[in-house]
């Protein structure tokens, strides 16, 4: 093992050294990856000692990408001293780079230390202060030495930097407090619940008996935390009485118990409570209309005295693509928009840079799940560093094959900024956009309604629940309810020029191949369709929503779905045949090609992200368990890399991804999915 050590720390001394050397960031960024992986194998800080050392050899500008890696380092048992040491070299450099993720990993780990004493404090009240159970929990050891790292770079940061740090705490609080808490909490709170009801019903013992499943206690549950969030708003104790639209809560509290009144059997049956749960989303977003913009003169008084003056405060996420100049905020223009996105209520606020550009942003609530917007974002670090990777090779270069990844920053725990695009539209709401134009208007939940209710006749006539009976429901939606053309007709009306209108497909196409390439090799679980976005002005899609499928138990990958990607019949008939067979194709395959270069080191990419995965899933296990689970991350990236291997690779003169795209287009396999996913759209 000391030899081992020894070559280790061998190695991460000529990395460090080569990254001096090296102007290409491809190359620096794999050298990083790989010194990050073997701080894994550290013992006694050996290999620690090693990069403080050298760790000046790398200019301060590429460890910009790797700071949520870093701040993870704080967290290691041994070696977390280098951590601090860099990220504080950063600090003084770049404040604003560091300032939002570490003031967000600060308040969660303080929050989690507080539950920690606080469920401890009522153990030792409800077991009479008996000898076993200890004075002080033992889960405070493991974030103490977190908490006073984050808390010494920040009071670094507010030493070097008090009036840049002053301005951006400004911000964030006039971003937290620019949400409608009751509207935006109670929205964000139904839409959870919708989820959690549809993949309920989806479920194959419930699908079979839809005429009598009622709703489970973990929905039964979370449906009456909501009524009690709308009893403390009223009464003045929640956050939502500062609310406006105060007075009419009293009578929506009424009403919402009134609609999910669960003292008799009717009143739990789980397509009841789904459908009542969809109507007041429908009802909020109606009473939402009329007042979905503000000035900032009446909200946030920080943001219209801002300007130029105040702070040299550079574009929120602009360092999540560390590059030689940064764009600065000029000032933030007068109109706040509440619009619907990402399935809930957002604020779109625009900002004007030092270029003279209007910036859009969506502030947007994550508190239900934290943990899973985490994942999220390092998704989304992912993609930027294979963006960077894509420029190498001159077949994903030429094609312009690039994911388009918007900047998200977490400005707290339960908050976070996003990039928007004013001319972005999801799938969805293209399909929204056919209901309302057909005559008659249809209900947007025609389909799932008409899958559901054939489930309950098949019941009452004693039918089995197969894949005959299952094809002959889809056959009918995609005849008579949603047809394989909504996309290509919304297509023609908003590019009514023949030009215009192939550059669109051909760029669609393009950036549906990559999503689908990310599906297939990381083993992403498909959107739904409200997630996915199209943007009208260049036709690039885009998601924020894909996380890395780990499991917790067991650290490896599961992928719930039959098919590899998402690819309905709507995507597949705007694309065309020859698009899909041509130009997607061999998109795949050029993105693959350049992903599986060894010289690129994706797979220490891989390595650095995973870990840090893995590690935000077990907290709550033991170190053995933990050692475990880190020895399934090279097996999981052999995985991913295999998949790539696939994509990229021909037999002879075949490619095994026509045999792949056949799979996921076939109706057999698509009327096995969720209607909630809607596989026809």
């Amino acid at each position: 093992m000391d030899k081992n050590i020894y070559h280790a720390e061998s190695a991460i001394a000529c990395y460090l050294q080569a990254c001096s050397r090296q102007k290409d960031d491809c190359k620096v960024r794999k050298y990083i990856a790989r010194i990050l992986w073997l701080l894994v194998y550290d013992n006694e800080e050996t290999l620690a000692k090693t990069l403080e050392k050298f760790y000046t050899c790398v200019d301060l500008v590429r460890w910009l990408e790797w700071i949520p890696q870093l701040l993870t380092g704080l967290g290691y048992k041994d070696g977390s001293r280098v951590f601090h040491v860099i990220l504080q070299a950063i600090g003084k450099n770049h404040p604003q780079a560091l300032y939002f993720p570490i003031r967000n990993v600060y308040i969660s780990v303080r929050n989690e230390y507080q539950e920690i004493l606080t469920r401890h404090k009522q153990q030792l009240e409800s077991s009479g202060n008996r000898a076993d159970v200890p004075e002080h929990p033992p889960e405070l050891a493991r974030l103490r030495p977190r908490m006073s790292w984050c808390t010494k770079l920040l009071n670094t940061l507010r030493d070097i930097h008090p009036t840049l740090l002053s301005a951006l705490e400004s911000i964030i609080d006039t971003l937290c407090y620019m949400k409608d808490p009751w509207y935006d909490e109670v929205l964000h709170k139904l839409y959870t619940a919708i989820a959690m009801c549809e993949e309920e019903a989806f479920e194959i013992d419930h699908r079979q008996d839809v005429l009598n499943v009622k709703i489970s206690s973990h929905i039964y549950k979370y449906i009456h935390g909501i009524m009690n969030y709308l009893t403390n708003a009223v009464s003045g104790s929640g956050r939502g009485s500062s609310s406006r639209d105060l007075s009419k809560q009293p009578s929506i509290k009424d009403k919402f118990e009134a609609d999910f009144d669960f003292s008799n059997n009717q009143g739990r049956k789980l397509h009841k409570v789904l459908k009542n749960l969809k109507n007041w989303v429908k009802m909020l977003d109606k009473s939402q209309s009329n007042s979905n913009k503000n000035y900032l003169e009446e909200r946030c008084s920080f943001f219209s005295r801002f300007c130029a003056a105040t702070a040299d405060v550079y574009l929120i996420g602009g360092y999540l693509n560390p590059k030689s100049h940064y764009v600065k905020i000029s000032r933030f223009l007068p109109k706040i928009e509440t619009i619907r996105k990402h399935s809930i209520s957002a604020r779109r606020l625009f900002i004007r840079g030092s270029n003279g550009k209007v910036y859009p942003y969506l502030m947007v609530q994550t508190s239900s799940n934290v943990r899973r917007a985490r994942s999220e974002e390092r998704f989304l670090q992912l993609l930027r560093m294979l963006n960077s990777t894509l420029t190498q090779r001159k077949e994903s270069c030429r094609r312009n094959l690039q994911w388009r990844v918007p900047k998200v920053v977490a400005v707290s725990p339960g908050s976070r900024l996003i990039e928007d695009d004013v001319t972005n539209i999801s799938i969805l709401e293209i399909y929204k956009w056919y209901c309302k134009n057909k005559s008659p208007e249809m209900d947007v939940d025609a389909p799932i309604a008409y899958y559901y209710e054939q489930l309950g006749h098949m019941q009452n006539d004693g039918s089995v629940l197969n894949r005959v009976a299952l094809g002959n429901i889809y056959h009918h939606i995609q005849k008579n309810i949603l047809p394989p053309t909504v996309l290509q007709d919304w297509a023609k009306k908003t590019y009514p020029d023949p030009v215009m209108y192939w550059t669109f497909r051909h760029q669609i196409t393009r950036h549906t191949a990559l999503d689908c390439l990310a599906q297939f090799s990381l083993y992403l679980n498909s959107l739904k369709p409200e997630f996915i976005y199209i943007t009208k002005q260049n036709g690039s899609l885009s998601t924020i929503h894909y996380y890395l499928p780990v499991n917790k138990d067991t650290g490896e990958f599961q992928q719930e779905q039959p098919i590899p990607f998402r690819l309905t019949p709507n995507m597949m008939n705007l694309m065309g045949p020859i698009g899909v067979s041509g130009l997607m194709v061999y998109s795949m395959i050029s993105a693959a090609r350049c992903l599986t270069d060894p010289k690129l080191g994706v797979d220490a990419i891989l390595h650095a992200i995973l870990k840090d995965e893995i590690q935000s899933t077990i907290k709550e296990v033991s170190e053995k368990k933990i050692s475990n689970m880190m020895g399934e991350i090279p097996s999981a990236v052999t995985s991913i890399i295999s998949r790539l291997q696939t994509a990229a690779s021909f037999d002879k003169a075949e490619n095994k991804l026509p045999s792949l795209i056949l799979l996921t287009t076939t109706p057999e396999n698509l009327c096995r999915l969720d209607p909630a996913w809607y596989p026809w759209l």
